[in-house]
């Protein structure tokens, strides 16, 4: 979906168009938000702005019947990445402080968060096949995190 200045404005047309013929509108957003300007340092979309963008996000999405799942960021190799792309750089400080805004606004308004970002961080090194995309493995392992997330989640609602 890109960041999040995107999907709220993807999210916002759905809305426009009748909604989303879904049970669940799981979202994340937050990698692309994080990237810096390398000369500048400027950010794609700032802290507050992704912040103002996730509470616009969580307001647009209350009066749907549909219920917001929000995913945590997954975290970067900054060091790979920023060695690889000289149009922008990642930093893993700024993934885990949008992370906690995210969580804080997801929390706030009682919408439901699969922290994606720590289960990842605790399945070991050797996680990326380059700079920020994962191994088939890890892929599966996030699929199967998700999809036994959901699994305890409809049993208890």
């Amino acid at each position: 979906g890109g960041d999040s200045r995107s999907v709220l404005a993807f999210v916002k047309a759905k809305v426009a168009a009748g909604g989303f013929a879904a049970d669940f509108l799981a979202v994340n957003c937050g990698l692309h938000d994080i990237k810096r300007n390398p000369t500048s340092g400027s950010y794609q979309i700032p802290l507050a702005d992704y912040e103002a963008n996730l509470s616009e996000l969580v307001k647009v999405v209350a009066p749907l019947h549909e219920q917001l799942i929000w995913i945590t960021t997954t975290p970067c190799d900054e060091n790979v990445h920023n060695q690889r792309s000289s149009t922008f750089h990642r930093y893993a400080a700024d993934c885990q402080a949008y992370n906690a805004a995210a969580n804080r606004i997801m929390a706030a308004a009682g919408v439901p968060i699969i922290d994606l970002y720590t289960f990842t961080t605790n399945l070991g090194p050797d996680l990326f096949c380059d700079h920020v995309h994962f191994t088939e493995t890890i892929r599966t392992q996030h699929a199967a995190y998700i999809a036994g997330w959901f699994a305890a989640h409809l049993r208890h609602t």
